[in-house]
């Protein structure tokens, strides 16, 4: 895999980072999250994360081949809170649906001790927004609406 050959073979088709192989399902977004040599602090890693969420926001709501969201797998791994935060702005929907260990999000976030990577302010943040998008009833005229019950598991 050398970086010769994927630039002539992105030189050939520019557009192959767009289209999925109907043979491996795991999207772009995923193999950067999963990626085990990726280490967040390096900037490369991180802003090639963000320009491929900002290129392609659907890829939030993509499951990998592991039935992982985007957003489980960051938390997985404690990315960066601007990581995360924006793939749960991209796919809001990852905040209601539970993870491996069958734990939705906003449990993760609640049960999570500061870290130098996730400080208080951050997850109290991250707990706040995963609530408010999965509250039981409209704020704006009370009618039902689609929620996994996180109120009840905090």
């Amino acid at each position: 895999r050398s970086e010769e050959v994927k630039k002539a073979l992105l030189d050939a088709y520019p557009c192959a980072e767009e289209v999925e192989n109907p043979f491996e399902t795991t999207h772009q977004l995923h193999k950067l999250l999963e990626n085990e040599q990726s280490e967040f602090d390096h900037h490369e890693d991180f802003d090639d994360l963000i320009k491929y969420n900002n290129k392609y926001p659907e890829a939030a709501g993509k499951r990998g081949r592991d039935g992982r969201l985007p957003l489980q797998i960051a938390i997985d791994r404690i990315a960066p809170p601007d990581v995360t935060w924006r793939l749960f702005q991209a796919y809001p929907q990852a905040g209601k649906e539970k993870m491996k260990d069958g734990k939705l999000p906003i449990e993760v976030f609640a049960e999570q001790k500061e870290t130098k990577d996730w400080p208080q302010v951050y997850l109290t943040f991250m707990a706040t927004n995963l609530l408010a998008n999965d509250m039981p009833v409209s704020i704006e005229d009370g009618t039902p609406k689609e929620n996994s019950g996180s109120w009840h598991a905090c």
